[in-house]
């Protein structure tokens, strides 16, 4: 038996970490150097904010793509286990990318300073700057649960059903993005031909769980 089919965690790596790997930073490139090419924009103060733009809009593909695993099973009428390699492989890429985000973003109006979520008094801002930021911020503590349980270990430690309740926070982390993501459509007065993937991504994950909750309502109903 060789490497590659008797290990898995080798296995996973060249199948699906180091596909991913490529696909997430040829699209951070790409994204990155249309916005350069889009704004004239090459300056060196324009680069984290190019750069939270592009790994904004990779991390909100994988994150659609990982939601929307499961309905899409229950649309095929497939069964969705508790935890599948690609399901949670994606998942950890989109944590990584996310992260990249929130550092990008952090670096764009405030230099790291704590003022980006809190008023000089360490008062939680309540300003639409402020707001976006602060749901920023819990997405991203969301996010960095979510890493943390994305392995064998937690699964084992927890067991099933708690593993799973634990898991179901990454849907209000889609809803956490999406109020993050358009408040900051509109502080940044952007365009629509940035508005616009963002608005269509979150609509088809929007609709495709709609749809996979009513199959499997359906289903139910008829068991």
């Amino acid at each position: 038996m060789s490497l590659l089919t008797g290990n898995r965690f080798v296995r996973r790596v060249v199948k699906h970490h180091l596909p991913l790997l490529a696909g997430s930073f040829s699209a951070i490139w790409l994204l990155d150097w249309w916005l350069g090419w889009w704004l004239q924009a090459d300056a060196p103060q324009r680069f984290y904010f190019r750069l939270s733009l592009a790994t904004g809009y990779v991390a909100l593909i994988l994150l659609v793509i990982t939601l929307s695993i499961g309905a899409f099973n229950v649309l095929r009428n497939k069964r969705t286990l508790i935890s599948t390699d690609w399901r949670r492989d994606i998942g950890i890429w989109c944590a990584l990318i996310s992260l990249a985000h929130f550092i990008a973003g952090w670096n764009v109006h405030m230099k790291n300073r704590y003022e980006y979520f809190f008023t000089e008094d360490w008062a939680v801002r309540f300003d639409i700057f402020g707001l976006a930021n602060d749901l920023g911020l819990l997405a991203i503590l969301i996010v960095a649960l979510l890493l943390v349980l994305s392995n064998d270990y937690s699964l084992r430690k927890l067991q099933a059903r708690r593993w799973k309740s634990l898991q179901r926070w990454n849907y209000a982390l889609g809803l956490l993005v999406i109020a993050h993501s358009l408040l900051y459509q509109f502080i940044e007065k952007r365009p629509l031909s940035l508005i616009a993937p963002i608005g269509l991504l979150m609509l088809f994950g929007i609709i495709l769980q709609g749809m996979g909750r009513w199959k499997f309502r359906r289903l139910q109903q008829n068991v």
